[in-house]
């Protein structure tokens, strides 16, 4: 795909015609094949059109955690290769008419190949619901995708290995970096982790664990019995928890908590989201499909950026 074709199918999905053409397709009602045609992706599908595609950024941002957290990159270039800064930020005091010494910047940027992961879900529904005058489509549908997309996105950002999906927050040596190896999980532990991330990430600090983690943290004390969560605005430390059920849970050479700056994990997205209309496939049963695809990558640019704690083996009952 070239810079130019990029360009024209921004332009066409931009337009009414191309709109009002695309959701007549998913609807299969008579529709501008032509008009369609300018937004087609290379597996026959069309691309949304922007203002649906705006809202489909919306929805996926409300439904995976990594989303509202991470840095979205966008890179439809075929390319594979981007330089992500990995150094200190140079500032310095100069004197009126003096010269500025930053140093010449060499060795400052790691060179990260980016892949272009396909991620698909099917939905199908029964036409007559579909064909419902009183249905919105447009939000039925980003709504689906979104719910879809968000939940295998989560997965992979956690626990991803790198070769059909993003490289996940928890890959053991492209990931976050063990803060803190333990038997047995202590208030002192959690402590410990937090001031093992330096001060410049923990300015920007959120605290990301499941469920049961988060159970099992609410109720831990200090010897003084103080806990070490905040009821009040469910942090710890004074830094937000977010959940994210795709964390392990607190098990041997399990890392179930991770605490730092997640906007150095880069969700970098390769090609927007199309959908292609399966008219004839489920007809027999009554209903109608839809196979929504999407292409990125993610990739933690700084490991030290995250820290997590390490179980080396269960010295105490966590249930």
């Amino acid at each position: 795909m070239t810079i130019n074709t990029i360009n024209d199918r921004d332009y066409a999905v931009a337009m009414p015609e191309y709109d009002y053409a695309f959701w007549n397709a998913m609807k299969r009602k008579p529709h501008n094949t032509k008009e369609l045609q300018k937004g087609n992706s290379n597996e026959s599908g069309a691309y949304l059109p922007l203002q649906a595609n705006s809202k489909m950024t919306a929805a996926l941002k409300r439904e995976s955690v990594f989303r509202s957290l991470a840095t979205i990159a966008y890179m439809r270039d075929p390319g594979g290769l981007i330089l992500a800064k990995n150094c200190v930020e140079n500032s310095c005091w100069t004197p009126e008419n003096g010269m500025y010494t930053f140093g010449n910047g060499m060795g400052e940027f790691t060179e990260y190949n980016i892949k272009s992961h396909k991620l698909g879900t099917l939905l199908k529904y029964d036409e007559a619901y579909m064909s419902d005058i009183g249905l919105n489509i447009e939000n039925h549908l980003i709504d689906s995708i979104a719910k879809s997309f968000g939940a295998m996105e989560d997965a992979a950002y956690v626990n991803g290995k790198g070769d059909i999906q993003p490289t996940g927050i928890l890959h053991n040596t492209r990931g976050a970096e063990i803060g803190v190896s333990t038997s047995a999980l202590t208030y002192e532990d959690v402590v410990k982790l937090f001031f093992s991330v330096k001060p410049k990430y923990r300015k920007r600090g959120v605290w990301m664990m499941n469920d049961e983690t988060a159970y099992y943290l609410r109720t831990l004390k200090d010897e003084g019995g103080n806990y070490i969560w905040n009821h009040t605005n469910d942090t710890i430390l004074g830094k937000p928890v977010h959940i994210c059920n795709d964390m392990p849970s607190i098990g041997a050479g399990d890392k179930p908590i991770a605490f730092g700056d997640f906007s150095y994990y880069w969700i970098i997205i390769r090609d927007d989201v199309s959908v292609k209309v399966l008219n004839e496939l489920y007809h027999d049963d009554g209903q109608i499909g839809y196979i929504a695809r999407e292409y990125l990558d993610a990739k933690l640019i700084r490991p030290e950026a995250i820290k997590v704690i390490q179980v080396t083996e269960l010295g105490r009952d966590y249930g």
